[in-house]
């Protein structure tokens, strides 16, 4: 789901042959579909090996991952599919974990388009700003059929989140159910009377303890400045 300039704004449903295909897939036992995809990633074009991208017949594109990572992005997919929004997404195909939990697959649909990095110091003014309406009005749909104030921080596989904020955690990971829980981990030991932390009480507390800070469905890549929220709520 990495950014990109699209030639199509609308999410890419699967086709009539793409969803006949799926159901012949789908009735293959698990280890028939490992061993098909394995196939696919010495047979078919990688247009990002260090991702571990594969294009595939049909218009759909192979993605090998370790299966958190892999079961994560299906179940982001199957949510952005169930919102019924406007926001451009890949559609789910298949998802197939290993034993190995290093190596899983999945299959989705292909969006055709340029990544932003590579063409966006060519792009007009004009096209910079319908690229940016664009995406934050998709970030708005995304907030708006998500965000709720009751609601525990996890990804969308209902796994623990690796922040890099709190890279402690990530050996003994616990769960969230308010971002007031959140923040008191991102800033630690702010009950300890050191000059520094006496000095940052008034400002962060106010901010630690907030109560209206929504909780909703985001992506790594994206941070919506705009939108009134503390920096770690998200």
């Amino acid at each position: 789901m990495n950014s990109g300039v699209s030639r199509s704004l609308s999410c890419c449903s699967l086709t009539v042959p793409q969803h006949l295909l799926q159901c012949i897939v789908l009735l293959l036992p698990i280890f028939v579909r490992q061993t098909l995809y394995e196939f696919c990633t010495r047979k078919c074009k990688a247009p990002d090996v260090e991702l571990n991208i594969y294009r595939l017949p049909f218009g759909l594109v192979l993605k090998v991952g370790n299966t958190p990572e892999v079961n994560n992005e299906a179940c982001a997919l199957k949510a952005l599919k169930d919102l019924g929004a406007i926001i451009s997404h890949p559609s789910l195909f298949d998802c197939v974990p290993c034993q190995n939990s290093k190596k899983s697959y999945m299959v989705s649909t292909w969006i055709s388009g340029d990544c932003v990095s590579d063409v966006w110091d060519s792009l007009t003014a004009m096209d910079k700003t319908r690229f940016e309406q664009d995406l934050s009005e998709q970030w708005d749909a995304l907030r708006s059929r998500t965000q709720t104030l009751e609601h525990a921080i996890f990804n969308a596989a209902g796994g623990p989140v690796m922040d890099y904020r709190v890279p402690w955690l990530l050996d003994n990971p616990r769960e969230f159910r308010t971002c007031q829980e959140f923040a008191s981990q991102v800033w630690l030991g702010m009950d300890h009377n050191t000059p520094a932390r006496i000095a940052l009480r008034p400002v962060m507390l106010p901010i630690m303890q907030r109560t209206d800070v929504y909780i909703s469905l985001c992506h790594g890549d994206l941070f919506a400045k705009k939108h009134d929220f503390p920096w770690w709520a998200g």
